[in-house]
């Protein structure tokens, strides 16, 4: 069954990789699809214990980091963590942090906070009125030509395309 909601999550993906992404209303849909996907996987290993709080037993572990992780990086004091605040935040080493998100997501740490960092980046260049770079030293990417590779391998086009796109909203 994990099997088969892998290969379904992987398909969802590459469709929605493929779809014309012309108008504004369909990338906006397609970035509301791309975060369900996100929040999708990483609740998929979740077990049905949810109401117990505390530690689960060890092979629950690495969703419980994983779940952890995220909230972390999710709040104003993560937002511009590394993997080394991280694992100090969440009292692990960081080789607990590789399994648990290997073992759960089938990434590395440094690839899910890097997405989740340029998401927030994007949403924040649609909707505010500051500099490319400045949006992107507020999440912790000081090298702009290394920003603007990486934003460009994940959604496709340049910070400053997103700008121009979304220009009438700010």
């Amino acid at each position: 069954m994990l099997n088969t909601l892998r290969h379904d999550l992987a398909l969802l993906v590459y469709n929605l990789r493929t779809v014309n992404k012309t108008a504004t209303y369909a990338k906006q849909l397609f970035k509301a699809i791309e975060d369900k996907i996100i929040q999708f996987a990483l609740t998929i290993y979740e077990s049905e214990e949810t109401h117990n709080n505390s530690l689960k037993r060890l092979g629950n572990q690495h969703n419980y980091i994983v779940q952890r992780c995220h909230e972390y990086v999710a709040s104003s004091e993560g937002s511009c963590a590394s993997i080394v605040d991280i694992c100090k935040a969440l009292s692990i080493p960081h080789r607990t942090l590789n399994y648990s998100f290997h073992k759960a997501t089938g990434t590395s740490p440094m690839q899910y906070l890097r997405a989740v960092k340029l998401n927030a980046a994007k949403r924040e260049l649609i909707t505010s009125g500051l500099s490319v770079t400045d949006v992107a030293a507020n999440y912790g990417f000081f090298h702009m030509g290394y920003f603007s590779q990486e934003y460009r391998r994940l959604f496709g086009e340049t910070p400053s395309m997103t700008r121009k796109r979304y220009a009438d909203r700010v």
